[in-house]
């Protein structure tokens, strides 16, 4: 409304709902405006019912004027109309002046504005276009830099892959790549499709791909069995392995080997995390502080999703605290239910038998584990259930084995790192647990909160005894979880003898040549259950989340993926 100041002046010359004798030209001096002006204020109000105006008839008599509202009911409409014009941090801003009961009301008339809507084009044209409320998360789109669930959110979204793994198949699926062949493992031919175009318009060409995976570290998973790309042509190219491998294929299917545009890496640089070029069905329009938008992109080369347009609302974490769709919205209708979703991955302990110390005794690291209760990690009323493997199934097949009775253990002071993954998102908590159950057996510690630049290096890492931190895997769960296994950029790896990172790497080896996805899982169990039993990791919990899904809605696919987000690619309405 755009006479709030208007109706602020008001209160300061009446009260609410007490009917007071006044005059146009009285208001106008208060307002500072003309008496014309004035009367298409007073009208104004009263159309929106914010005032009675009563004018009595007889010489000498004063209209009255009566007020319906508060300074409270101003500001709620103050929010509303910033809302209204994208300027949702103003808005929000706002709405934390004002009472419990006003803000409720706020809440109520936001999940209008929010959901799965229709707007006009600026050429008239009907799109549909999902909008919901996010809390503010810094966010690295470049793949390769990804670091959390948000990234990789986006990320599946702007970008595309050679190809896309499907867990429930067990297969991969064509996506830049429409064909692919080997020969014994070790030389694998993919055949580009023809005409992908990125989002600034040039069109894919193989160097692209060879650009894209030869960023990644030498020593990474996809590189380290790497020997050299051949480029063929524009739509053909080689992957020459020094060893067979049967999953390589599938490394080309993570997130973080989607496709970029050679010539805008290197024009922008790191300016790519937050500026991002793909060829994906959308193409980010907008990031700023008020909102990040996706828009679909009309060149892209598969099948062009349902929604034209999302909207992600920067919104602050106490309003959301309110919110329990998984967009972050309320269930739009009675259809929806609440569900409990469990995530692949678990937190975890690993010990540090690198560093100079007791740890390097493996009688030090048993009796140590033993003072270590994982059912104490896990928030039963948010539904975790405690792991002993980084797969929920495989931890509800073994049997609990706890033992609280340590032996006598050398008094140490020892330091234990919290993994931290953004702000507000860390393992903290886990880490004063542990160390309430190490003070039990008269083992003294403290606890340093580690940033991911600091986790990642090994030098800073290896100066602690504990790491306290967790993982959640990719759609490809064995494909996540050799990664964690094998990574200098997770905290295992680093913190293990040389000897044991000879026996992963061995192992690992036997995987990636088997065929068989059975003797794979085997061999992989048989990895950590290696690892648990010379107490190196102690598997704490599983988590997971509580969303509302549709048991019969028109809208289809609205559920969460592996990434607790929903795939906006695959959203569709069914008609009335």
């Amino acid at each position: 409304m755009k006479y709030h100041k208007y109706a602020s002046k008001l209160l300061d010359y009446f009260n609410p709902e007490h009917r007071m004798e006044t005059t146009i030209a009285d208001l106008a001096i208060s307002f500072q405006c003309s008496e014309r002006h004035t009367k298409t204020i007073i009208h104004h109000l009263a159309d929106k019912q914010w005032i009675t105006w009563q004018v009595s008839q007889g010489r000498g008599k004063k209209p009255a004027i009566t007020l319906h509202f508060d300074k409270e009911i101003i500001l709620l409409e103050q929010a509303k109309e910033w809302i209204e014009k994208e300027n949702y941090q103003k808005g929000f801003t706002i709405v934390h002046q004002v009472s419990a009961a006003y803000k409720e009301k706020f809440r109520t008339w936001f999940q209008q504005q929010v959901g799965i809507t229709q707007i006009l084009s600026d050429n008239n044209a009907s799109l549909d276009m999902l909008r919901y409320p996010f809390y503010p998360v810094l966010l690295c789109m470049d793949p390769l830099y990804a670091s959390s669930r948000h990234d990789s959110h986006m990320i599946q979204q702007i970008f595309e892959r050679l190809v896309v793994y499907h867990p429930e198949t067990d297969t991969l699926e064509p996506r830049i790549a429409h064909h692919w062949e080997n020969e014994a493992g070790k030389r694998w031919i993919f055949y580009l499709r023809k005409n992908v175009r990125f989002h600034h318009g040039r069109i894919l060409h193989a160097n692209d791909v060879k650009a894209t995976i030869l960023r990644f570290e030498k020593d990474s998973s996809i590189r380290k069995n790497l020997d050299r790309i051949q480029v063929i042509n524009h739509t053909t190219l080689i992957f020459h392995l020094n060893k067979s491998d049967y999953l390589f294929p599938r490394l080309l299917a993570a997130d973080r080997a989607s496709i970029i545009p050679e010539d805008v890496m290197k024009e922008k640089g790191k300016l790519f995390s937050s500026s991002p070029i793909g060829c994906g069905p959308y193409q980010l329009t907008m990031y700023n502080k008020e909102k990040i938008q996706l828009e679909r992109f009309e060149n892209y080369y598969g099948l062009s999703p349902w929604l034209d347009k999302v909207e992600i609302i920067t919104a602050s974490e106490e309003f959301l605290s309110q919110q329990k769709h998984p967009l972050l919205l309320e269930a739009p209708d009675s259809s929806w239910v609440k569900k409990f979703k469990y995530e692949q991955g678990a937190d975890f302990i690993i010990l540090n038998s690198r560093k100079t110390g007791p740890l390097q005794n493996s009688d030090y690291r048993r009796n140590l584990c033993k003072a270590i209760f994982p059912p104490d990690f896990c928030l039963t009323d948010q539904g975790e259930v405690v792991a002993q493997s980084m797969l929920l199934e495989k931890s509800m097949t073994l049997p609990n084995k706890i033992n609280r009775t340590a032996d006598n253990l050398e008094q140490v002071t020892l330091k234990i790192a919290a993994q931290q993954i953004r702000k507000n998102a860390n393992h903290y908590r886990e880490a004063v647990i542990l160390q309430r159950q190490l003070e039990h057996i008269g083992i003294y510690s403290e606890i340093d909160l580690l940033s991911k630049v600091e986790w990642q290096d090994t030098n800073i890492l290896l100066d602690y005894d504990l790491f306290v931190g967790g993982v959640f895997l990719s759609d490809d769960y064995l494909l996540s979880a050799l990664t964690f296994m094998e990574s200098m950029s997770m905290p295992l790896y680093p913190l293990l003898p040389d000897s044991v990172q000879k026996e992963i790497q061995q192992k690992l080896t036997k995987i990636r040549q088997s065929r068989n996805s059975q003797q794979q899982w085997d061999l992989y169990f048989q990895l950590e259950r290696d690892l648990k039993e010379q107490h190196f990791i102690v598997f704490l919990n599983h988590r997971g989340h509580r969303v509302y899904e549709a048991e019969d809605s028109l809208y289809e696919n609205i559920q969460l993926n592996s990434n607790g987000r929903i795939d906006y690619r695959k959203v569709w309405k069914k008609p009335l």
